[in-house]
C-alpha cells in the first residue's frame, strides 16, 4: 500500500481523489477541504512522534472527522458505551458524565486501565468479557446480524449482551469498534436514546451492511471517510442519529 503522508501535498490530493471517486462520482468542495485541514493531524499521528498513539493521546481510533463530531456533541452529562475500549474510553472519560466499556482483550484491557489510574480519571467501567469456544447453536447464521461469531473463531454473545445490563433509552452514544459488530448493533438501538447516536468504525466493510440496512433503517446517517488517526491510509467511521 502506498504511504501518502511520505508524499508530496499535491500527490496526497490525488490519493484523495483517487480514493474517494471509487465510492463516490459526486465530490463536493467540501469533501476536498475536509482532508486539506486534517493533512497535518494526520501526517503527526502516524509518524509516530513522541509515542504518539491513540492510546497515548486520548483519541479514538476513527476518522478525524468523525473525532471533531463527537468534540462537539459530547456532554459532561452524557452517558456513553463502548464496544472496544482504547484512546476512546480516554477521550470519553474527559467529556462524558460515565463510560462504561468492554473489552475482549486482556492485555489490553489492562493498558487501558494503566492509563486510565495514570490520568485520574474514575468515571469508567470496564469489562474484560472474552470470547469463547463455538457451539453447534454459535455457529446459526454465522453472517448475520443475529450471530455473535467473530473472525477470530470464537463467540463473543456474552460480550455482544453486556449492554443489556443497563435500560433502554439509556446511553447518549454507543462506540461500536469491537468484536462482532452487526450483533453490537443490534442490542445498541433500544439502548440508545431518541435524537441520540450509535458510532460505528469501518462502517463500510461488507459484513456490516446487512446490520445497516434493516437495524439502522429510520436512523439519520452522517458519514465521515478520510485521514485517520495513526494509519497511514484512510478509512470510514459513520455515525446514526436515533429518531425522536
Amino acid at each position: 500500500m502506498q504511504k501518502i503522508f511520505k508524499l508530496p501535498p499535491i500527490v496526497y490530493l490525488r490519493s484523495i481523489k483517487n480514493t474517494l471517486t471509487k465510492k463516490n462520482k459526486n465530490l463536493k468542495i467540501k469533501d476536498y477541504l475536509n482532508f486539506i485541514r486534517f493533512y497535518s493531524k494526520w501526517k503527526y499521528s502516524i509518524q509516530n512522534k513522541d509515542g504518539n498513539t491513540p492510546l497515548e493521546s486520548g483519541k479514538p481510533w476513527i476518522t478525524f472527522a468523525a473525532i471533531e463530531f463527537l468534540e462537539k456533541t459530547l456532554s459532561d452529562n452524557d452517558r456513553v458505551f463502548e464496544y472496544g475500549t482504547g484512546g476512546s474510553t480516554i477521550f470519553f472519560a474527559k467529556r462524558a458524565k460515565r463510560v462504561i466499556s468492554v473489552e475482549h482483550d486482556i492485555e489490553w484491557y489492562n493498558n487501558v486501565v494503566t492509563k486510565l489510574n495514570e490520568e485520574g480519571l474514575n468515571n469508567v467501567v470496564i469489562n474484560c468479557i472474552q470470547g469463547e469456544n463455538l457451539t453447534s447453536d454459535s455457529l446459526i447464521e454465522p453472517t448475520s446480524y443475529n450471530s455473535c461469531y467473530s473472525e477470530q473463531g470464537l463467540t463473543f454473545s456474552k460480550y455482544v449482551h453486556s449492554i443489556n445490563d443497563y435500560p433502554d433509552n439509556y446511553f447518549d452514544l454507543v462506540l461500536v469498534d469491537g468484536r462482532a459488530r452487526p450483533p453490537c448493533i443490534k442490542q445498541a438501538c433500544s439502548k440508545v436514546k431518541p435524537g441520540k447516536y450509535i458510532l460505528l468504525d469501518n462502517s463500510d466493510r461488507d459484513r456490516y451492511q446487512l446490520a445497516i440496512r434493516e437495524l439502522l433503517l429510520g436512523w439519520k446517517r452522517v458519514t465521515y471517510e478520510g485521514p485517520t488517526l495513526c494509519l497511514p491510509w484512510f478509512t470510514q467511521t459513520s455515525v446514526w442519529q436515533k429518531k425522536v
